[in-house]
C-alpha cells in the first residue's frame, strides 16, 4: 500500500478555491481536509502557493504509434500529456492502421498497455451498425466521423451514413463526434501551400456541416459533439440548437488565441484543420468558453515530422498537450476568460459528456491530480517538448502558469519539469452493450 498527502495547496472545488489537502492511498483519494486532519503518508507534497485541480481531461488527441511511430508513440505522447497536466486523454481513430473495427481496437489497446503515463481511452470510426456494436463491446469510448475525408473505406458522404452512426451511437450509449467540414465546399485538389490550405477550407464548410449535424441530432436524439469549433457562425448555430438538441462542442487553445495572419509568418507550421480563422471568429469562441456555450477545451494534439510540416502539401496539425495549460492560464491571468470557464472545460465538462470517471476531486475517486504554479512565467520552447514534434505555433511565446506536478492513479509521474516514474496510466474502457 502506498500513500501520498498533498498539503498547503488551493484546491479547486468546481466553483472556487479552498485551502485544503488531499490524502491518497494507492490509486484512490482517501480524504480531503485540512492538513492536520489528514492521516500520515509515506510522502508529503507541499503545494504551497499552487493550484490543485482535478487531472485535466483531453477528449481529442492523436497519439499516433504503430505505423506513425515516427511522428509520436504512446510513451512520447502520454509523456507530453502529463507534462501538460493531462491525466486522461482520448485517442482519435485515424491511426495507421485505423480503428475501424473491433480487432484493430483490441490490438491498439494491447499495444498501449504498460506504455502510457496517463489514462487513455479510444475512439472508433465506422458507418456500419454491426461494427459499431462490436467497437462498443471492445471498449471504445466514443465514435468519430470525418465528414471531409474517407478513412480505410469508412466514408460519411451521405446524410444516411451520418444518421446511421448517430442512431447507433444513441442505441449504444456513446457520444458521436464530428469533424465538421462539408466536403462539397472544400478544395478539389491537395493544397500545396499554407495559403492554399486556408482557401480550400473556407468557414462555410464548417457552418454547412454544423447545420446538417443539428438536423440529424434533432431527428435521432443522439449525443452529438462538434470537434475543434472555429467559426462565429458555427457557434451561433450550436447555441440556438442547444434549446432542443443534445449537442456540445469543443474549442482548441490555438483557435482561442491564434488567427489566420500567423500563416504568413509560419507557413506550414501553422497549418491545421480547421484552419486558424479571423479575429472576429477567435473573439466569439473565447466568449463561448467564458459563457459556457463552448463546454470543452481539447488540444487536438496532432504531431507530424518537421519534414512533413515544412515540405509541399504541409500536413495539418501540431502538438498541443504541453502548451495548453500555459496558454490558457495566461488568458485567465489577463482577465480574458474566467478561471471557472477554463477549469470546467478541462475537467468536469469533458468527463461528464464522455461518461468518464474523471474530472473531480472527491473521496473515492481515482487519484488523478494536476498541480499548477499560477505565478510561474515561462517561454514556450518546442526543443524541450516530450512530444516527438519539436515545433509549435506558440514557439517563443511567454506564458504564465506552469505545471508543477501531475499525479496519475496516485503516482507522481511528472514533477518540476521531469518524468519521474514508470508509466502509471490505464486504458479506460467504455461500457459493454448487452445483446
Amino acid at each position: 500500500m502506498s500513500s501520498l498527502n498533498i498539503v498547503n495547496g488551493k484546491l479547486w472545488t468546481g466553483s472556487g478555491f479552498v485551502d485544503a489537502g488531499i490524502s491518497i492511498v494507492d490509486d484512490w483519494i482517501a480524504k480531503i481536509g485540512k492538513g492536520p486532519t489528514l492521516p500520515k503518508a509515506e510522502r508529503v507534497l507541499n503545494a504551497k502557493g499552487k493550484f490543485v485541480f482535478p487531472g485535466f481531461v483531453d477528449v481529442h488527441t492523436h497519439l499516433r504509434d504503430a505505423d506513425y511511430s515516427y511522428k509520436e508513440h504512446f510513451r512520447s505522447g502520454t509523456s507530453a500529456a502529463v507534462a501538460g497536466g493531462f491525466t486522461t486523454v482520448l485517442d482519435m481513430p485515424n491511426t495507421s492502421p485505423p480503428i475501424t473495427n473491433a480487432q484493430a481496437l483490441k490490438r491498439r489497446i494491447r499495444s498501449a498497455q504498460g506504455k502510457i503515463f496517463c489514462d487513455v481511452g479510444f475512439y472508433g470510426s465506422t458507418n456500419s451498425v454491426e461494427i459499431t456494436r462490436e467497437l462498443a463491446n471492445a471498449g471504445c469510448i466514443a465514435f468519430k466521423a470525418y465528414l471531409h475525408k474517407t478513412i480505410n473505406g469508412v466514408s460519411f458522404t451521405s446524410d444516411e451514413y451520418i444518421e446511421t452512426l448517430a442512431m447507433a451511437a444513441k442505441k449504444f450509449h456513446r457520444v458521436v463526434c464530428f469533424h465538421a467540414e462539408d466536403r462539397k465546399y472544400l478544395g478539389r485538389t491537395e493544397p500545396k501551400t499554407a495559403k492554399d490550405h486556408l482557401l480550400t477550407h473556407p468557414p462555410k464548410a464548417e457552418v454547412s456541416a454544423i447545420a446538417k449535424l443539428i438536423k440529424i441530432a434533432k431527428k435521432t436524439g443522439a449525443k452529438v459533439h462538434v470537434c475543434h469549433l472555429s467559426t462565429k457562425d458555427g457557434l451561433n448555430l450550436i447555441k440556438k440548437a442547444k434549446r432542443n438538441t443534445d449537442i456540445t462542442c469543443e474549442a482548441t487553445p490555438h483557435h482561442l488565441l491564434l488567427t489566420e495572419s500567423l500563416l504568413t509568418k509560419l507557413g506550414g507550421l501553422a497549418v491545421v484543420e480547421p484552419p486558424l480563422r479571423s479575429k472576429e471568429d477567435v473573439a466569439t469562441i473565447v466568449k463561448g468558453i467564458a459563457d459556457g456555450s463552448v463546454e470543452i477545451i481539447a488540444t487536438d494534439h496532432a504531431p507530424h515530422s518537421l519534414k512533413e510540416k515544412l515540405g509541399k502539401n504541409p500536413r495539418p496539425g501540431f502538438p498541443g498537450l504541453e502548451t495548453a495549460a500555459g496558454v490558457l492560464m495566461t488568458l485567465v491571468s489577463k482577465g480574458i476568460i474566467p478561471m471557472g470557464g477554463i477549469v470546467s472545460a478541462l475537467t468536469t465538462n469533458p468527463a461528464r459528456r464522455f461518461s468518464l470517471h474523471a474530472g473531480k476531486l472527491a473521496q473515492g475517486e481515482r487519484a488523478n491530480v494536476t498541480i499548477l504554479d499560477p505565478q510561474k512565467k515561462w517561454k514556450i520552447d518546442p526543443s524541450k517538448f516530450y512530444s516527438k514534434a519539436k515545433y509549435s505555433p506558440f514557439d517563443g511565446m511567454e506564458v504564465q502558469g506552469r505545471i508543477m506536478a501531475t499525479i496519475v492513479g496516485g503516482k507522481v509521474v511528472f514533477e518540476d519539469g521531469q518524468i519521474i516514474s514508470e508509466p502509471a496510466g490505464k486504458v479506460v474502457l467504455g461500457k459493454q452493450i448487452r445483446s
